[in-house]
C-alpha cells in the first residue's frame, strides 16, 4: 500500500500491521496514524508503524482499542479490564472485571467512559445481553436500564443523541 502525496507526486509506502508486505494493518491505529495495536501470540503488542519497533503489552490481553483522543489504550481478556496510558505504557491501571461474553470495549467520543456489554445468562435467557457504562476515571460502573437483556452480541457503539432526533 502507498500514499500519494497528489501536490508533490510522490509516494510512501504504508507499513501496517504485523505483515506489512500485505498492505493491510491487523488492528485498532491510533488516532495519530502513527501505532497500531495487534494481537499476536496470545498477548496484545503495540507497533509503531513509521520504525517497525513491536513492544508487547501483556500476555492474555486479547483485545484493545484506542480512546479518540489517543491518551489511553482500554484492553481486556481473562475476563478482565486494563488501562493503558498510551505515552507510558508501564502505566496501567486495573478496571474490574469484564463480565460480557465479548472483550469488545467501546470508547465515548469523549474519551471518558467505556461501553461494555454486561453477561448476565440467568436473567436474560442466554441470547442477549444488557450495556454498561464505566467511568474511566473513577471506576464506577452504570448499567444502561432501558439495554437490559435487549443487546445481540457483539455490535454496540454509542450513538450521537442529536443525530437521531
Amino acid at each position: 500500500s502507498y500514499e500519494i502525496d497528489p501536490v508533490a507526486g510522490t509516494r510512501r509506502t504504508l507499513r501496517a500491521g504485523t505483515y506489512p508486505d500485505c498492505g493491510g494493518a491487523v488492528g485498532p491505529i491510533s488516532p495519530d496514524g502513527k501505532r497500531l495495536l495487534n494481537y499476536k501470540g496470545n498477548r496484545l503488542n503495540l507497533l509503531d508503524l513509521e520504525t517497525g519497533a513491536m513492544h508487547s503489552l501483556e500476555n492474555g490481553l486479547e483485545e484493545g482499542n484506542w480512546s479518540p483522543d489517543g491518551r489511553w489504550i482500554a484492553a481486556s481478556g481473562s475476563g478482565r479490564i486494563v488501562l493503558i496510558d498510551a505515552m507510558n505504557i508501564s502505566q496501567r491501571r486495573n478496571l474490574g472485571r469484564q463480565s460480557g461474553f465479548a472483550n469488545q470495549l467501546e470508547w465515548a467520543p469523549d474519551s471518558k467512559h467505556l461501553l461494555l456489554l454486561k453477561s448476565a445468562p440467568w436473567a436474560c435467557g442466554g441470547q442477549f445481553e444488557s450495556l454498561e457504562i464505566l467511568d474511566v476515571e473513577s471506576g464506577k460502573r452504570s448499567m444502561i436500564k432501558s439495554s437490559h437483556c435487549a443487546v445481540s452480541y457483539p455490535y454496540i457503539g454509542w450513538i450521537d443523541p442529536e443525530s437521531v432526533r
